[in-house]
């Protein structure tokens, strides 16, 4: 139970109006991942990068796994970016778990 009723609409419904200058949950991860995307273009091999920062985020120390040379910008990009989309798949679970409940 969240300590306001409304709490989860605010947090979870993209098409709730707002008042000027309000920012929802929506609005700012739109704005971060536009952020993150920007920043993104400017990594080259970003997909090769980024299957490698995740690879080491999770452990995975097998054979296939070959180090890439990045920058300390880099790493700290890429690990925003996939904590970002963790977030949004924790996210998406607890919205479609929430409205299957009501369905």
């Amino acid at each position: 139970q969240l300590p306001h009723p409304y709490l989860h609409e605010y947090l979870l419904n993209p098409t709730i109006p707002l008042n000027p200058g309000v920012r929802s949950l929506f609005s700012v991860l739109r704005s971060v991942l536009s952020e993150a995307v920007s920043r993104s273009e400017s990594v080259t091999h970003f997909p090769i990068k980024m299957l490698s920062c995740r690879r080491k985020l999770l452990g995975a120390r097998d054979s296939h796994n070959r180090d890439v040379d990045m920058t300390p910008e880099e790493i700290k990009l890429l690990e925003a970016i996939l904590v970002i989309d963790e977030f949004c798949k924790e996210l998406a679970a607890v919205t479609f778990v929430k409205y299957q409940r009501y369905a």
